[in-house]
């Protein structure tokens, strides 16, 4: 077995195993001439630290460091037993491409299922399986939510628009795997089993991607944990439900709120107890469904008043029972028009992030990440997903103001820049 470490970002990702927690890739063989070096299929086991990846493999070849290359150490050994007439000479391997898809023109790539999405969405269905390996971005609109013990159903109408948000707003699952087991991995770790409940939050659930990633991510930890998945948006919370269940997330590990998730920082202590009113109410899956604060304000607001008036609030004291040690904030990337305006210039925090607060007034992106991370404990972080459009000079406003450190990283997703991550630690 050979072990070594190479950039992870430098990596062709093919495909994601998470059961056992490995990815499946294309990293190059180093060889006399860095240049022409052919690419090879390896097994790479995430180890998260500092950005690196351990190679696990049982051929010869991998290291960082082409002096230390052992294929050159194979082929001196040889050299040096042979005689000087019988020199072998040396293979020239064949460069093998990577395999491109084939996009049809009614979106099935293939595969005999033809997009039921308008033709500007098609290209996100060539990328389902992508996206979510397993669940539904748009499932049926029929949902069923028990409170008290009495089943309700409830029904949506998904509008085009919304539709649309749905497909482009999901993040890639490899990148949101890797995103919250970094996350994890640098947050600080219980000192004992008696400390306090270690809080994740997901403020912006959609679907319920970075909610999965995280429950995963914390399953092999050995500390009491909690995840609150937020949105504003009642379909959103069901979805991400449906979605979990399939992904076989533990119905008590995951906490649906329905609330603003600004108003929600602005509300949560470091440190504090939190409860639950008498009554309970539970998606059909399992999964506990509360809310906080004043109803948000969305389009489909005026139609579940009195179910929000049924539902369960979530209250928060002050106290030592809970922490919060990190938070995944993937916040909308067009609700101010940057990619409906085509997407041109460099796209920023401060100025193409903008959402209302619940109380009436607007907050942005940075804003939001501020209100976060005043709220983790020392040494936990917010990870913050951008696109490969995001301007780092905004950086320079003074983030690390607490004393803290900001990581910056970037997404290379079949040799391409598909997106990036800020990791705000305090």
């Amino acid at each position: 077995m050979i072990s070594g470490y190479i950039d992870l970002f430098d990596l062709y990702v093919l495909e994601v195993s998470p059961e056992d927690n490995a990815f499946i890739v294309k990293t190059p063989t180093f060889a006399e001439n860095i240049r022409a070096r052919a690419l090879e299929e390896r097994l790479i086991r995430w180890e998260g630290v500092d950005g690196k990846v351990r190679i696990i493999d049982d051929s010869s070849s991998v290291s960082g460091n082409a002096k230390n290359d052992p294929t050159d150490a194979d082929t001196e050994a040889s050299a040096s037993s042979a005689t000087p007439q019988l020199k072998k000479r040396k293979k020239k391997r064949k460069r093998r491409k990577i395999p491109q898809p084939s996009y049809l023109p009614d979106g099935s790539n293939g595969d005999s299922v033809p997009s039921p999405l308008p033709p500007s969405l098609n290209k996100y269905w060539h990328q389902r399986s992508r996206l979510l390996s397993k669940g539904s971005i748009t499932p049926s609109p029929l949902f069923n939510i028990t409170i008290s013990s009495n089943p309700q159903d409830v029904t949506f109408t998904l509008s085009d628009s919304i539709i649309a948000e749905r497909w482009y707003s999901v993040s890639p699952e490899i990148i949101s795997r890797a995103m919250s087991g970094y996350l994890v991995h640098i947050s600080p770790p219980a000192p004992s089993s008696t400390s306090p409940l270690a809080l994740y939050v997901d403020p912006f659930a959609g679907v319920g991607q970075d909610t999965v990633s995280l429950s995963k991510s914390l399953a092999t930890r050995s500390y009491s944990h909690l995840i609150f998945s937020c949105d504003l948006d009642l379909n959103c919370l069901l979805t991400t439900s449906y979605n979990l269940s399939l992904q076989k997330v533990p119905v008590d590990s995951v906490v649906l709120v329905w609330c603003n998730s600004v108003a929600l920082a602005r509300s949560l202590p470091t440190n504090f107890n939190y409860s639950i009113s008498s009554s309970e109410a539970r998606t059909k899956e399992g999964y506990l469904l509360v809310r906080f604060g004043p109803q948000p304000e969305t389009s489909s607001a005026d139609n579940f008043k009195s179910l929000w008036s049924a539902l369960p609030l979530l209250e928060l004291t002050s106290g030592n029972s809970t922490e919060v040690r990190g938070v995944f904030l993937s916040p909308p990337w067009n609700n101010t028009g940057f990619y409906d305006r085509g997407g041109g210039g460099r796209f920023t925090l401060q100025d193409d992030v903008v959402i209302g607060d619940g109380e009436g007034g607007n907050v942005t992106g940075m804003n939001i990440v501020d209100e976060w991370r005043a709220k983790v404990v020392r040494g936990g972080a917010v990870c913050t997903f951008v696109p490969n459009t995001w301007d780092p000079s905004e950086l320079q406003r003074g983030a690390s103001s607490d004393g803290g450190r900001t990581e910056v990283y970037r997404h290379l997703l079949n040799g391409k820049h598909k997106t990036g991550c800020v990791y705000f630690v305090k």
